[in-house]
C-alpha cells in the first residue's frame, strides 16, 4: 500500500470512528430521554401484536415471512401491525398474516409520524427484529405500551422484557424467530420456512426484463455484492475482480440485484469493467 492509499485509509477509519462516536452519543442521549418501563402495561390475549423491521433489509424481511405466518396462526385475534421502510412494504404489502404496515423512512419527522399512530395504542407484544438497536428504535419501543417487549441480540434498553439471542449451535438469523415464538409459545412446535407473496404482474415484468436482456443459451449467474451488514458486503475492487473472473467463461452472464441504492452504487462500478454480460437490470 502506497504512502497516498495509506493515508486516505487512515483518513476513512478516523472519520468512521467519528460518526460512530456521534452516533453512539444520540443513542445514548436517546436512551436516557426516552427508554422507560413505564409503558409496561396489560393486554388483553386480542390486543394487537407489533413489530419493528426497522434496517428494512429485503433479505431478512423475507427471512421473516415464516415467522409472522406462525405468529398469526397463534395469535388469530390479534392484529398483527409492522414498522419498516417502503422495502419492508414491497415485501409485505401482499401478505396474508400481516394486517397493517406502518411506514418507516429516514429523519425525525417520519419517526414522530410513527409515534403519533401508535402513542394512543396498547399492543399484547412489541418484538424488536433488528439486532442493532439504533436512536429511531430506541425511541419507537420506549413509546410503546405493550405487555411484553422482546429485542434481538442486546440488553442496552430497559425497556426490554425479554431478550432474544441465539442458543448453541445456531447460526441462521432465522433462529431469533423460532427462539421468540419459542419464548411465547413454549408447548407449540413451528415452521418458519419462508413465505413470499408476488403479484403475477411482478413476475411477468421480471421475465419480460430477463428475456429482453439475457440469451437463453447463456449461464445466469446472480451476483448480489451487498449481502447486508458492512462485513459481508464486497468492495468495489473485490466485486470486479469477481465479475472478471466469472466472465472468462463466454458462456456466463453475471446479473447484478440489489436495492434501488445499491444497484447505483453498482452501475457506478461497471463503468470500470464495461462487458454487456454484466447485467443490471433498471425496473
Amino acid at each position: 500500500m502506497g504512502p497516498l492509499k495509506t493515508l486516505k485509509f487512515k483518513f476513512r477509519q478516523l472519520n468512521r470512528k467519528r460518526i460512530n462516536g456521534t452516533r453512539n452519543l444520540i443513542l445514548n442521549l436517546v436512551i436516557f430521554l426516552f427508554d422507560s418501563r413505564r409503558n409496561q402495561v396489560k393486554t388483553s390475549e386480542d390486543a394487537p401484536i407489533l413489530v419493528l423491521r426497522s434496517d428494512g433489509k429485503i433479505g431478512d424481511s423475507i427471512v421473516a415471512s415464516g415467522f409472522f405466518r406462525e405468529l398469526k396462526r397463534l395469535s388469530p385475534k390479534s392484529k398483527i401491525i409492522v414498522i419498516g421502510n417502503p422495502q419492508v412494504l414491497s415485501v409485505y404489502k401482499n401478505s396474508d398474516y400481516i394486517d397493517e404496515i406502518f411506514v418507516l423512512k429516514k429523519g425525525l419527522v417520519s419517526t414522530l409520524k410513527i409515534f403519533f399512530k401508535i402513542k394512543n395504542l396498547h399492543f399484547k407484544l412489541f418484538i424488536n427484529s433488528t439486532n442493532e438497536v439504533k436512536p429511531h428504535a430506541a425511541f419507537i419501543q420506549g413509546q410503546v405500551k405493550a405487555s411484553e417487549k422482546f429485542v434481538f441480540c442486546s440488553r442496552k434498553l430497559k425497556s426490554t422484557t425479554h431478550v432474544i439471542d441465539y442458543k448453541a449451535g445456531q447460526t441462521h438469523f432465522s433462529c431469533l424467530y423460532e427462539n421468540t415464538l419459542s419464548k411465547m409459545f413454549p408447548s407449540e412446535e413451528f415452521d418458519v420456512s419462508y413465505e413470499l407473496k408476488i403479484e403475477p404482474a411482478v413476475i411477468e415484468k421480471v421475465r419480460g426484463l430477463i428475456k429482453e436482456n439475457i440469451d437463453p443459451d447463456k449461464r445466469v449467474i446472480a451476483l448480489n455484492v451487498f449481502a447486508g451488514t458492512k462485513l459481508r458486503s464486497f468492495s468495489q475492487e473485490t466485486t470486479l475482480k469477481i465479475v472478471d473472473f466469472l466472465l472468462k467463461d463466454p458462456k456466463n452472464v453475471v446479473l447484478s440485484v440489489g436495492s434501488p441504492q445499491d444497484i447505483k452504487v453498482i452501475q457506478s462500478w461497471k463503468k470500470k469493467l464495461p462487458d454487456n454480460r454484466w447485467i443490471i437490470l433498471r425496473s
